[in-house]
């Protein structure tokens, strides 16, 4: 196993014998939740927009700012990046999420905006409103925002077509007897994005 350090961890790189700095989530204990939420029925106004546009940008170094709606691993992985490269990171979260996913993105620099669930077709959906926000700090504030949009984003499908499914190819034949068959095949499902 990779060995600890102080404050965080390493993990072992599947491509790689090197070690690499994945994460450090200090004091994620101490990290507060946000202070408010969208309650149910309540509807985003364009100054609720403007004050997460706001505390959003307070943080960026680089004066960007990545919006995106998530159930929280893409979120993640995006507030990851965007501390890593001085970006801001505004993650708009369905209130039927773990508050632990809250703590994470908050830990990693995201402003987390929790909205009430709903279906896509609402336009008060995490998803919609991500847009909407990403869309106010471009045409409103002249803020340089990108809309990650996971679901429709052809990159997504376009790196899983380039790269998780070859990796997922070569690992079933790497499983595979003398005759060519498949001794062992882990399968998954996943519901979107990533």
């Amino acid at each position: 196993p990779p060995p600890k350090d102080k404050g965080g961890f390493l993990a072992r790189s599947k491509n790689s014998t090197e070690h690499c700095h994945v994460a450090v989530l200090n004091d994620l204990a101490k990290t507060s939740l946000p202070s408010s939420s969208i309650t149910s029925g309540s509807k985003l106004d364009d100054s609720t927009l403007d004050s997460y546009i706001a505390k959003a940008m307070s943080q960026s170094k680089s004066g960007g700012l990545i919006v995106e709606g998530t159930s929280g691993s893409t979120g993640i992985a995006l507030a990851t990046l965007s501390r890593s490269r001085g970006h801001a990171c505004l993650v708009v979260l369905p209130d039927d999420q773990a508050i632990e996913k809250q703590l994470i993105l908050a830990a990693l620099g995201a402003v987390v905006l929790v909205v009430p669930t709903a279906s896509i077709s609402n336009p008060q959906h995490y998803v919609n409103t991500a847009k909407r926000v990403a869309l106010r700090a471009r045409e409103h504030h002249k803020l340089a925002a990108t809309f990650m949009n996971q679901f429709e984003n052809p990159a997504n499908v376009g790196t899983h077509y380039c790269e998780t499914g070859p990796e997922i190819w070569n690992d079933i034949k790497e499983r595979t007897n003398s005759r060519g068959n498949v001794n062992i095949l882990d399968a998954f499902c996943m519901s979107a994005g990533t």
